[in-house]
């Protein structure tokens, strides 16, 4: 990595929860969504039960359905508009063949990348400032920073309001381990690990030890006894 990188991973507490729908209609309508379709979404109606008694509906006027193949949708609409605001004018990030890159986003996963600490913390103040204006909650133990560089010098204090950010070494961002050395190794023994759970379960262990320890024997027999035969042995009885 020839250039230092600052990135900040960013957690809403409850964020699909908290999407305001007075908020979340007019970037409906800006899309052409009217009449039934936007009221399914902006008028849903809840009822509770309370020692078997149903109370009476109530409208919803904040927040997107969990488990709803739809919400993920919603809340990317959202969170742009917002982000949109944030970023307006914010001339920070890493250029990438020419273009400023700072920020990736996947439904309420989304990191802020910056070349220097002072840009992260700009871009930190305003996604603070648009969010809280949304509705949108920044939930400090789970908000990171991670610096990719080779300086081991480097020590940036980044605030939300006046609360400092814990600074991590890795970070799994949409399944992928991301380190400051922005190296792969992390990620390659995760996956052999994994590799190793789905391809050796008690019973495929059992069955590989007989199969090596019954090869071993006969080739004793007969005086043919291969290192790679004893690794496997080793690993199998790992």
């Amino acid at each position: 990595m020839q250039q230092d990188v600052f990135i900040y991973f960013i957690d809403y507490e409850k964020a699909f929860d908290r999407v305001k729908h007075d908020r979340l209609g007019p970037l409906l309508r800006n899309i052409g969504l009217d009449g039934k379709d936007l009221r399914i979404v902006l008028q849903p109606k809840g009822t509770v039960r309370i020692r078997g008694e149903v109370s009476k509906e109530v409208e919803i006027q904040k927040g997107v359905r969990q488990g709803c193949i739809l919400s993920p949708v919603l809340f990317n609409l959202y969170s742009e508009a917002v982000m949109a605001e944030a970023l307006e004018d914010l001339n920070c990030g890493v250029k990438i063949n020419g273009r400023i890159i700072n920020n990736l986003r996947y439904a309420d996963e989304t990191i802020f990348i910056a070349s220097t600490e002072t840009e992260l913390q700009r871009i930190v103040d305003r996604v603070n400032k648009c969010s809280k204006e949304a509705g949108l909650t920044i939930n400090i133990k789970k908000t990171k920073v991670l610096v990719v560089s080779n300086n081991a010098n480097l020590g940036p204090t980044i605030r939300v309001a006046s609360q400092v950010l814990e600074r991590v070494q890795r970070y799994k961002y949409l399944g992928t381990w991301l380190t400051e050395k922005w190296d792969s190794e992390t990620e390659i023994k995760t996956r052999i690990e994994k590799l190793k759970l789905t391809l050796f379960s008690e019973e495929t262990k059992e069955f590989f030890v007989n199969l090596v320890l019954s090869t071993m024997k006969d080739r004793e027999a007969r005086k043919i006894i291969r290192p790679d035969m004893i690794h496997l042995l080793m690993e199998a009885k790992k």
